[in-house]
């Protein structure tokens, strides 16, 4: 794919791509844009390692799933959704992914019974008002509770840092809403640097770093760990076969989404920032090689792995009981500061 695409046409690209392959099911609903081209203007650029997510409703399902494919130089991400998802405006207004989607001006991709356009309209009118944000807020605040609760059960080393990753991301989150900015996933830390305001925010922020290992990371030690979390990811593609967790993410299309999308934040001094994405990839892929690779593999990049978790200062149990502490604090923190944004944000209304 060229670099000269723009939104626009990555949009129209996604578009036809779901009526191929959706359009015709007699379950299909309708279908929206779900990541940053959401909230990106028509003709900003679009490049090629980044992926482009979308919500395909369907009424024949009760549980989200996703399908990731390649089209057309595209890394396509749908996020299959039940209808059940899209009764009301007040739903979606109390949800805080879909909440930032449907209040922007060009999320609904194909609404063939005019269902999203109606819901749209309500939910770009309501999206600023304080009990909506108060209810997204809620929401992002008890998934990072239950993250916690999962951190505080965690059996080891793997489990903790797969809940510590939920529960950074949902406390990223629950303060990204009050700020009534849109999601995201790889580029959370890097979003919430540019976006936080009060020196309260910024303490929370540092904390927030602390809380994944991150704080002290440098330039050469985020490029070394890409490097070794880029071939960890290589070679777990040729030997995947047992269930892992994440493992739609290990594919290849997805591969430029790693590197050039880490790459990306290197770029605009976010090697801290990038930390998150990085050992999300590290540990999905040796949890694949831990599975199913034969030993001499397994020490090689088990012994990455260790690397990392040594940078972030994860390694024994006492490690997981001092990030405990630390996330027991970081929730309190962060309810008493978005209360406070909430109840002092011009930009939002009552």
């Amino acid at each position: 794919m060229s670099n000269e695409r723009t939104v626009a046409q990555v949009i129209n690209i996604a578009r036809q791509w779901i009526e191929d392959k959706y359009g015709d099911r007699p379950d299909f609903v309708g279908a929206h844009l779900v990541g940053s081209l959401h909230h990106m203007p028509f003709d900003a650029p679009f490049l090629a390692y980044r992926d482009v997510d979308l919500g395909i409703i369907l009424d024949s399902i009760s549980e989200q799933d996703i399908d990731d494919s390649n089209y057309d130089g595209l890394i396509m991400e749908a996020i299959l959704a039940p209808v059940q998802r899209y009764e009301s405006a007040e739903e979606l207004l109390a949800d805080a992914c879909n909440a930032s989607i449907f209040a922007a001006d060009h999320s609904v991709l194909l609404d063939p019974f005019g269902k999203l356009s109606a819901l749209a309209k309500e939910i770009k009118r309501e999206y600023p008002r304080q009990k909506w944000v108060t209810a997204r807020r809620d929401e992002t605040l008890a998934n990072a509770q239950k993250a916690f609760v999962a951190l505080t059960k965690a059996e080891d080393i793997t489990h903790a840092i797969f809940a510590l990753g939920e529960l950074n991301m949902y406390l990223i989150a629950t303060l990204t809403v009050v700020r009534l900015t849109p999601l995201t996933h790889r580029r959370n830390m890097l979003q919430l640097r540019d976006i936080i305001r009060l020196n309260r925010e910024k303490k929370i922020f540092e904390k927030l770093h602390r809380l994944l290992g991150s704080q002290h990371v440098t330039p050469d030690v985020a490029e070394d760990l890409l490097a070794k979390t880029t071939e960890a990811f290589d070679y777990a593609l040729t030997i995947h076969k047992t269930p892992v967790p994440y493992e739609h993410k290990l594919k290849a299309c997805i591969r430029p989404y790693l590197v050039e999308g880490t790459q990306e934040m290197f770029n605009e001094d976010g090697h801290r920032e990038s930390i998150f994405w990085i050992t999300l990839f590290m540990m999905i892929s040796c949890a694949a090689i831990q599975a199913d690779a034969p030993a001499e593999q397994q020490a090689k990049h088990l012994g990455h792995a260790h690397d990392l978790l040594q940078t972030i200062g994860l390694v024994t149990p006492e490690d997981i009981r001092e990030r405990t502490l630390l996330a027991q604090t970081l929730l309190e923190e962060m309810k008493q500061l978005t209360d406070h944004i909430i109840a002092t944000s011009p930009d939002i209304i009552t």
